[in-house]
């Protein structure tokens, strides 16, 4: 970033750029640079008298999202009664190599005063802007600059509802209007909402969001309500208010349609892809498989409280497929999606078990392990063993053997890559053990 400076004393408006023109800058105001880096491109100094200049604002327009802003104040407008409001003003701005100029000819310079927000030409019709503002007259609502008139353009009233959280979590409705006035002659410009992120700050969404109320760009609140979430300014913002979780109440949100019981799909326009997510009850299905861990394991309702707990309310699987493939077939499609659902809701499951076992007492497995239980090679990579160190392993104590009995392993049991075989058996349930009497 480099400071800015508006000179309206000329016929054509100009923007003095510190790291271009400091030398004119300091040969019109004083002041001194006092440090500039080995590159030049950063250093210190002061100008002791800026005169007719004004400091300028910016906005960024050669990275991916609009991060990069400042609004500066060059005044105050008087209007509505004497009420008065600071005029704010953001000039396009790049990078240290790109050419300031053309930046200025072909993005509008952004003009804010209170709840308006007027795109111009800095080139074409910004000083006009600027006086009419400061007289206190009307702003013009069509786009009309050297004799042509820009179709399309002009005065819009623009307005959002969002939910705002009060300290407990709780959520009402607010409308936000802002008024709109694109006098610019540039065809791609950023959505006026752009440059309210200030305003917009207290109905950010958090990032703590379940994934598949998420994919339905939806929000649940501490007290438990439901609210639709908008996607502007870079980020997620409160929306309006639903009457229940739209899963339940059929009232889907952000283009999504629902194609069974339990699979929603959306369509995107432009896309010749299908978005399908499958979706399921987390704590009926983990529950389910934990029941079965349980009876298989001898083990009582404390192990299934502790399996079935792995996540949030709901387990989703989501698939990006062709539209050819789904209009071909779309009934193979749910049918893999839904095995993929199920097996994501076992692997969680899977995992809460091996968690619980990895808690036991190595010398309580052992004791249950049968002498005469067959361990093959497969078995120490599928644990999670390398192939390297499992070759490595066979070669210097079973030479030539691609299985041992667990009588035979159990010999090299302090070595924590066995033991690592014999928990994996054990959540696979490859042999019964009884867990119950197992101290961590």
């Amino acid at each position: 970033m480099s400071d800015l400076f508006l000179d309206l004393t000329g016929k054509k408006p100009r923007v003095l750029d510190f790291e271009y023109d400091g030398s004119e800058l300091h040969e019109r105001c004083g002041g001194k640079t006092y440090y500039t880096s080995c590159s030049g491109l950063s250093g210190a100094g002061y100008l002791e008298n800026l005169g007719t200049l004004m400091p300028l604002g910016r906005y960024r327009v050669d990275t991916v999202t609009n991060e990069h802003q400042s609004f500066v104040p060059i005044g105050k407008a008087c209007y509505n009664y004497d009420m008065h409001d600071d005029v704010l003003v953001a000039v396009p701005y790049a990078s240290h190599e790109a050419d300031k100029a053309e930046i200025l000819r072909t993005h509008p310079v952004v003009v804010r005063l209170g709840r308006k927000v007027v795109y111009c030409d800095f080139f074409g019709n910004f000083t006009e802007i600027l006086r009419i503002i400061f007289s206190g007259e009307e702003l013009p609502e069509e786009c009309e600059m050297d004799g042509a008139r820009f179709f399309g353009r002009g005065y819009r009233d623009l307005s959002r509802r969002f939910s705002e959280l009060d300290p407990w979590g709780d959520a009402r409705a607010v409308d936000i209007n802002i008024e709109f006035y694109n006098l610019c002659s540039m065809n791609d410009v950023l959505s006026p909402w752009e440059f309210f992120r200030d305003e917009l700050q207290r109905f950010t969404v958090e990032w703590s969001r379940e994934r598949l109320f998420h994919l339905l760009a939806v929000d649940r609140l501490q007290d438990g309500t439901f609210v639709r979430t908008r996607k502007l300014v870079g980020g997620n913002y409160h929306g309006e208010i639903l009457p229940g979780n739209p899963l339940e109440t059929g009232e889907l949100t952000a283009g999504w349609q629902r194609l069974a019981d339990d699979v929603l799909v959306r369509f995107y326009d432009g896309s010749n892809e299908v978005h399908l997510v499958a979706y399921a009850s987390a704590k009926a299905a983990h529950e389910k498989l934990a029941q079965r861990f349980a009876y298989r394991m001898g083990e009582g309702e404390e192990f299934v409280s502790f399996a079935s707990k792995c996540g949030g309310e709901y387990e989703e699987y989501e698939i990006v497929a062709s539209k050819v493939i789904y209009a071909l077939d779309p009934a193979a499609q749910l049918a893999e999606l839904r095995r993929k659902l199920a097996n994501k809701i076992r692997q969680g499951v899977d995992d809460r078990v091996r968690q619980w076992i990895e808690d036991m007492n190595d010398q309580k497995i052992l004791e249950t392990i049968p002498d005469d239980l067959v361990v093959t090679f497969d078995d120490s990579l599928e644990a999670g063993n390398c192939r390297p160190g499992s070759q490595e392993f066979v070669a210097r104590y079973f030479p030539g053997q691609t299985e041992a009995t667990a009588k035979e392993l159990k010999a090299y049991a302090d070595n924590y890559n066995v033991m690592r075989i014999f928990r994996h058996l054990a959540v696979i349930g490859r042999f019964n053990c009884d867990l119950r009497t197992f101290s961590a």
